[in-house]
């Protein structure tokens, strides 16, 4: 060995240790000087570094080019990631050092000195060239060694910090630490952006880093969504439809990335969805119908889902007959594939159930409930729930039970939600209010109030107690405290979407209809363009819209008797139309329209009407239980009194009062003021005993100045008739 040669060896010795443990800029400059030019003196003067005889001169050259090439390429394989090239001229001298290795065993005595010297050169160098060139990056020792000795800013360390990223990234991942892992693959990205510049032929490989991110925005966007932060799993699914599609991302494997992209799609659509958002709702499932193809050969349960889906937010939407058409078409899906779907039939069959119940189609409600009894679990409390909701309609009392079962049912198991136990709970308090079960009422409405803090949706919820809150002061007479609630569930819907627009319509007419009993002033011509703009939006009328109806034409009574009359006659035509009976909202329709026959002095028609709507609400809620029926007595008690049938008018008077008496016991509310006001006409029609008219006047005044202002008709009206018999 030439004492050059051991010179230079000794340098880049001395130079790599360096580099490795000092980290010093010193010694990998000189490191790779020296391996330069120790190259370049094999690959040159190779043919004097060997004391070879010249017979041998082809081998001497062919040993200094083959050892000075390899040795060169380690300065590349340190500067930048191993190309085929760089792997090739390694794997010569690799099979260079098997040759003279196979020389040697064949000849070893015939093996010289010469030789030998090449032999174990050229084995060195490829143990250390081979390292550098097949050492895996994917191995972090690897890439820690291959950082140190490579130095920074260049191609190799590029590629050896994307690995390092892309190993934090599975970490992050792994321990669903999905912000970080974002971070980690953004850095990713942009170290292979830096790699690519030197790299093209590895550009499939920094494109997956892209993968990688769009997976972590997907993963992150998927926890948010669980955890109901529907904006902010968007904004997530967002960046990783945009990730995915960038024009960088050039996918190793396209139609893998094409079905991401596609079900990234799919949770876009969800999030609309759950937000609302109908319009890019309906884009995302167009766009998912129409190339559901492209990566699905056939329809199986993820076209079930998209379906079910779809039928799902057109019920949100009111969309009540399509969203039928497609559960029932998701139904015949699972038919097709009906290996482990139990809960998606389940879940299919409520879905139906709802809908019906919606359309009060209860015979189609009663057979999908039924459905889903058969496959339900033992102890699941769904079927209990919907029983409820299904015999709101048909039987208050045994509602009721179902209601109280249901409670019990979720507050028996191991861990309850705390959401269902609030909607267990509200239906509950409702039913109660039907029932005119005001105590219960009130203990339940206390255990509502406790879960709100726990429940998701919060703010909805409390609009939704103050909503439940406004019905029962309105049954009670308060009207200015019902009001008072009612506005409270409107300021929820002050900002409305399209979905909720017509939550607020509704409000907005009960506050209306306040406001007609507490004496204020209404814009009538809006509000009435309101409700029926509203209703013309609906494909057809059911029963449970003639609510809407009702209301309307109540505020309508005695100013705009034609419209009143339509309405109320669409909601007995609707609900003949269903062959529904004996319903509160029928009693109330025909106890609206013996109202306008009142004002019309038509009083033998209010008296029929006026029964009818006797009968129906009696035979919902059974005697005297039920505020409606006080305020129907009050105007049969009037009809009477109006056409001088006294003994009828005293009769319902008396119904009136026990009726006000069951539901609100030692309670005094409006309705006692009315019934005290009506008492004392009567008193004036028959035995013109004008002091006893006169308590019963004064009496109701009392009551109705807890309610009413000094202004309102009514009030005013009680003083005159006071101060007429006082006088007197």
């Amino acid at each position: 060995m030439k004492i050059f040669e051991k010179i230079a060896i000794s340098i880049v010795l001395v130079c790599f240790l360096g580099t490795l443990f000092l980290n010093s800029k010193i010694s990998s400059l000189f490191f790779f000087l020296s391996v330069t030019l120790l190259s370049f003196s094999y690959l040159i003067f190779g043919f004097t570094l060997f004391k070879i005889k010249d017979g041998n001169s082809y081998f001497r050259v062919l040993s200094g080019a083959i050892l000075g090439i390899t040795l060169g390429t380690l300065l590349f394989v340190l500067d930048m990631p191993k190309g085929v090239l760089l792997k090739t001229i390694v794997a010569i001298n690799i099979l260079f050092s098997i040759a003279l290795i196979l020389n040697w065993l064949i000849k070893k005595q015939g093996f010289s000195k010469e030789k030998r010297m090449i032999f174990f050169r050229s084995v060195l160098i490829a143990l250390i060239t081979s390292f550098f060139a097949y050492a895996s990056v994917h191995n972090s020792q690897n890439r820690f060694f291959l950082k140190k000795i490579s130095g920074k800013n260049t191609s190799l360390t590029y590629n050896l910090l994307m690995f390092d990223e892309i190993e934090n990234y599975d970490a992050f991942m792994d321990n669903e630490n999905y912000l970080e892992a974002i971070n980690s693959a953004k850095k990713s990205v942009e170290y292979g952006k830096k790699w690519r510049k030197y790299d093209t032929i590895y550009y499939e490989d920094f494109s997956g880093t892209y993968e990688f991110l769009s997976k972590a925005y997907i993963q992150r966007g998927n926890k948010l969504y669980t955890n109901r932060d529907y904006l902010s799993a968007l904004k997530n699914y967002k960046s990783a439809d945009s990730v995915l599609k960038h024009k960088e991302h050039i996918p190793k494997y396209p139609k893998a990335t094409q079905s991401h992209i596609y079900w990234n799609r799919w949770n876009l659509g969800k999030t609309y969805d759950r937000l609302n958002d109908f319009e890019n709702y309906d884009k995302e499932i167009d766009f998912l119908l129409t190339n559901y193809h492209k990566v699905k050969d056939t329809i199986d349960l993820d076209y079930f889902r998209i379906v079910e889906n779809v039928a799902s937010n057109y019920a949100k939407r009111n969309v009540l007959d399509e969203s039928i058409r497609l559960s029932k078409f998701s139904l015949s899906i699972l038919k097709k594939d009906s290996l482990n779907n139990l809960p998606n039939y389940r879940d299919t069959y409520l879905n139906l159930a709802k809908n019906y119940l919606v359309t009060d189609s209860l015979k189609n409600a009663k057979i999908y409930l039924d459905k889903y009894s058969e496959i339900a679990d033992v102890n699941d409390c769904k079927i209990l729930y919907y029983n409820s909701l299904y015999f709101k309609k048909v039987n208050i009392k045994q509602a009721l039970e179902y209601a109280k079962k249901t409670c019990e049912c979720i507050d028996s198991e191991n861990k309850p939600n705390p959401n269902n136990q609030f909607r267990a709970y509200l239906n509950l308090s409702q039913i109660a209010l039907e029932n005119s079960n005001y105590v219960s009422f009130k203990k339940n409405l206390k255990r509502i109030k406790s879960l709100v803090p726990q429940t998701y949706n919060q703010e909805s919820n409390i609009s939704k107690i103050n909503n439940t809150l406004g019905y029962y002061y309105r049954l009670k007479g308060d009207f200015t405290k019902s009001k008072y609630y009612y506005q409270q569930s409107l300021n929820y819907y002050r900002d409305a979407n399209e979905y909720d627009n017509y939550k607020k319509i509704i409000i907005e007419l009960k506050i209306a209809l306040l406001n007609d009993e507490l004496g204020i002033k209404n814009n009538l011509q809006l509000i009435n363009k309101k409700v029926l703009d509203l209703l013309s939006t609906y494909e057809s009328t059911t029963p449970s819209l003639t609510m809407m109806h009702n209301d309307l034409a109540s505020i309508n009574t005695g100013s705009n008797i034609k419209l009143s009359d339509s309405l109320y006659h669409i909601t007995l035509a609707i609900h003949k139309k269903y062959n529904l009976k004996n319903l509160p909202k029928i009693g109330v329709a025909y106890n609206g329209l013996g109202i306008n026959n009142l004002y019309l002095k038509k009083y033998p028609k209010a008296d029929s009407l006026l029964l009818k709507g006797k009968n129906q609400l009696e035979a919902f809620y059974g005697s005297n239980q039920n505020m409606n029926q006080t305020i129907n007595y009050l105007n049969l008690a009037k009809s009477k009194l109006y056409q001088k049938d006294f003994l009828n008018s005293d009769k319902y008077l008396e119904k009136a009062s026990i009726t006000a008496n069951n539901c609100f016991p030692n309670e005094k509310t409006i309705y006692e003021s009315y019934i005290l006001k009506l008492q004392g006409d009567l008193v004036l029609k028959t035995s013109k005993d004008r002091v006893a008219a006169w308590n019963n006047y004064n009496k109701a005044l009392q009551i109705a100045e807890k309610y009413l202002s000094k202004e309102h008709l009514f009030i005013i009206e009680l003083k005159k008739l006071i101060k007429r018999n006082t006088s007197k």
